[in-house]
């Protein structure tokens, strides 16, 4: 037998996204209340049709007024939601409102019943039919009245919103938006006010926020864990990115409610929002005000210079943050960039990488530096601020500002060469210079054409360099061809590289590849190709991809992140590229090479774990890139040079990059998830739970071992991508009081050969013992469970939690 009573029309999210209809309403309809019995009443609270990847979830929440003064049994009564041709729907009870026995006299309860619904269903076309077990008629069911509401269930954009979380109600309002958007995503914030109107406090963090595309689609809001004492309102700030194409005419924002016990979530309400569109960009010079937390922040922007030295563009420009609450605060971890009109994000470093406390009204002023293209046009870019996420999660946009530029040095343009031999069109593409252990590679690059209207062979070249006019030998000087062609046809075009090795103190105003044919009658001059200057490396924004054009081996690389691992004695830098196959067949990846550079120009190779298997078209991989850097290595900025590794037997030519490119990489430290459930590691989602702590006797008299026991779950993350290396994880346990007490294990992640590892599956078992005699004189009451990621015998915090010893957590 089931309850009855009290519906909400809800939709429950299940793992699929939600085309919501939702408002706390007055029924209109059939009835707006039914009377199931003298002075027993039921009135419709809320109504909601959800669309998810399963079908059309419909759900009703209802209130069973009882004003007699005898008990309403509710086994007595059920629910059924049914369509506009009078189809009956498989409809069951929320979990938490199964509990629920009886409606004592003089007060209310909440039901909420659900059922899947055919595609064509709408809101208005649904009822609820309440019906009461009656062993006198034909199927033992008596259908006492029927509630259905013509309301679509949305809430007007900035106003309030009334919902219910387990009798106690709520308002919920979201007064304004901020929205940014690049090259690839679009980042949205909302500010959001919810007032308890109880008279008792209440914990929001089964409290879940979505946006809505109208297609079907919901991405989760981040926020605070929030709670409210009793009539206490509350501010804060919903922050989200979706890619550019979801934002759209129809976007709502979906309140829900999620039970953990049975792994389900009800919509409370759907807010309507306006038509989207980018946040006007504050000036410079010009104070702007932001709500963050409980402090308001105010921010201005200054003037800006831009300079060249080293062949290189650097603009320095500086903010002035402002505490205008009556109490200190701690300043976020901000993050600043140059942003283009073509959506290319460039960093720039603060001058004070440490912590800021600013007190009450004191101003204070901090200095921005980065490298941007040299090409850039500052009138049309502006300066976008973000306030840094958790591990593994995005940034959160706060605000953007034009660029004022005061005086600026001028830019020398690079100079380029070509020439035409044979209906072939020879063109200078880059000169580099890379380093290459205790010397440095001198790399010409050139592009040649076949302008005939026949195939042709390639080109036999040879050639030289000259440094300001002194001839290098031509033993010294290798050419290789990079594109995988033994003819060339006309219109195509395949690359050569020239290179020599000189020491790296090596300077020279005038470099010259003289370039020559090595015909069968003898070598012939081609062309001597000089450039004034080295050309740089290819900057690459942030959000920017580096574009492999190789034939047979071409391929896009994306930097998903960068960070600092700790070590004993050194610390590892360590990046993750994503490489994919842009070949239409499977190839092994282009093979990369790089090393990393401080602002010290201090240069330190790269190790990179390349992959060795085989990509399907369009397959993807992410591929290790780490070096080793000391204790006090200068790392408020580190530039990440890397480019395609030419290969080859010698060890020599193994060591040539082509076509470099590099990012700066502004450290930031990352805040690590203060949960310890999907804590990403590599392809899987790692979730630690029913964690319990105990104390015992490794001699079965003096106390002297704490022992940690927990469950987890190991899955392998949806759609996730290959990995060209692997990381450990390392659970910590840390005494709150007496942080010495603290003990770590090492394990595998996803290896089933690995007896001690951690094996994909629900509900594995953990269990970590620490012997120590101080244990017998300690008062063991909190402690935190830190778990980190090691790469190479070095560990990054990414989750941390504090519990309760001796309960299960």
């Amino acid at each position: 037998m089931k309850n009855l009573f009290m519906v909400i029309i809800v939709f429950c999210f299940l793992q699929g996204s939600l085309v919501s209809q939702s408002t706390v309403v007055e029924a209109t309809g059939i009835d707006s209340s039914v009377t199931i019995r003298s002075g027993v009443h039921v009135t419709l609270y809320d109504a909601q049709l959800v669309k998810d990847e399963t079908g059309n979830l419909a759900a009703y929440t209802i209130v069973i007024h009882n004003n007699s003064n005898s008990t309403v049994n509710l086994i007595d009564y059920w629910a059924r939601i049914k369509g506009s041709d009078g189809k009956s729907y498989v409809t069951k009870l929320i979990s938490e409102d199964m509990e629920k026995k009886y409606v004592i006299p003089k007060t209310t309860t909440y039901l909420t019943y659900y059922a899947y619904v055919d595609e064509k269903e709408k809101l208005s076309d649904l009822k609820l039919d309440l019906i009461q077990w009656d062993f006198g008629v034909n199927n033992y069911e008596k259908v006492i009245g029927h509630i259905k509401t013509t309301s679509d269930g949305t809430t007007p954009y900035k106003q309030a919103e009334e919902i219910n979380i387990n009798k106690t109600l709520l308002n919920v309002l979201v007064s304004s938006y901020k929205m940014y958007s690049d090259k690839q995503y679009t980042y949205l914030s909302f500010n959001t006010t919810i007032r308890n109107k109880a008279n008792s406090a209440i914990d929001l963090s089964t409290l879940k926020f979505y946006l809505n595309d109208g297609k079907g689609t919901l991405v989760e809001l981040s926020s605070n864990e929030l709670s409210l004492k009793p009539q206490e309102r509350k501010s804060f700030i919903l922050n989200g990115v979706v890619a550019n194409n979801f934002v759209n005419n129809n976007v709502s924002l979906v309140v829900m409610h999620h039970n953990e016990a049975s792994a389900f979530s009800v919509p409370k309400a759907t807010l309507k929002l306006p038509k989207l569109s980018n946040t006007s960009v504050n000036n410079a010079n010009i104070e702007t005000q932001y709500s963050i937390g409980s402090t308001t922040l105010a921010l201005t922007m200054k003037e800006s210079s831009l300079s060249y030295t080293n062949n290189k563009a650097t603009l320095d420009s500086s903010v002035v943050f402002e505490n205008k609450s009556n109490s200190s605060v701690n300043l976020p971890d901000f993050e600043f960039f140059v942003k283009t009109s073509e959506g290319f994000l460039y960093p720039l470093a603060m001058s004070e990488k440490e912590s800021i406390s600013l007190l009450p009204k004191i101003k204070k002023e901090i200095k921005l530096e980065g490298e941007i293209p040299q090409n850039i046009k500052l009138s049309t870019s502006e300066i976008i601020v973000f306030i840094k996420g958790d591990e593994g999660s995005q940034s959160n946009y706060l605000g953007s500002y034009n660029i004022l530029v005061g005086t600026s040095d001028e830019t020398v343009q690079n100079t380029s060469s070509s020439a035409k031999y044979n209906e072939m069109l020879i063109e200078q593409v880059s000169l580099q210079r890379t380093p290459n252990g205790v010397n440095d590679l001198l790399i010409a690059e050139f592009k040649i054409t076949n302008q005939g209207k026949q195939g042709k062979g390639k080109l036999p070249i040879t050639g030289v360099f000259e440094l300001d006019g002194v001839k290098l030998s031509s033993e010294s000087t290798k050419l290789v061809s990079l594109d995988r062609l033994v003819a060339v046809s006309p219109g195509q075009s395949y690359r050569v590289i020239a290179y020599t090795e000189i020491p790296y103190v090596q300077e020279a105003e005038k470099i010259v590849f003289s370039m020559k044919e090595q015909a069968d009658e003898g070598v012939k001059d081609i062309h001597a190709f000089e450039v004034s200057r080295l050309s740089n490396a290819q900057l690459l924004a942030s959000n920017q991809n580096y574009v492999i054009d190789t034939l047979g081996g071409r391929g896009e690389v994306a930097i998903l992140s960068s960070s600092i691992y700790a070590g004993k004695q050194t610390d590892l830098f360590l990046a993750k590229l994503q490489y994919t196959n842009n070949e239409k067949r499977a190839t092994i990846p282009t093979q990369l090479k790089g090393y990393i550079e401080n602002s010290k120009q201090d240069i330190v190779d790269l190790d990179i774990k390349n992959y060795d298997t085989r990509l399907l078209p369009d397959g993807r991989v992410i591929i290790y890139v780490s070096a080793q850097i000391p204790k006090n290595y200068e790392d408020k900025k580190i530039n990440l040079y890397f480019g395609e590794a030419l290969g080859g037997t010698e060890e020599e030519l193994a060591n040539v990059v082509i076509n470099p490119a590099y990012t700066s990489h502004i450290v930031h430290s990352a805040t690590p998830l203060n949960e310890l459930s999907e804590i990403p590691i590599m392809q899987y989602d790692l979730s630690i739970y029913d964690v319990q702590t105990i104390i015992t006797s490794s001699d079965g008299w003096s106390i002297d071992t704490i022992q940690l026991d927990f469950n987890y779950d190991l899955v392998v993350r949806e759609n996730s991508d290959s990995y060209s290396d692997i990381e450990k994880i390392v659970v910590e346990y840390v005494d709150a009081e007496v942080a010495s007490v603290n003990f770590s294990k090492s394990y595998s992640v996803g290896d089933q050969s690995d007896e001690n590892g951690l094996h994909l599956g629900n509900k594995k078992t953990i269990s970590m013992n620490y012997r120590n005699s101080v244990i017998n004189a300690l008062s063991l009451n909190r402690f935190k469970i830190n778990v980190y990621a090691e790469y190479k015998d070095h560990k990054k915090l990414i989750a941390t939690k504090e519990l309760q010893f001796g309960t299960i957590n």
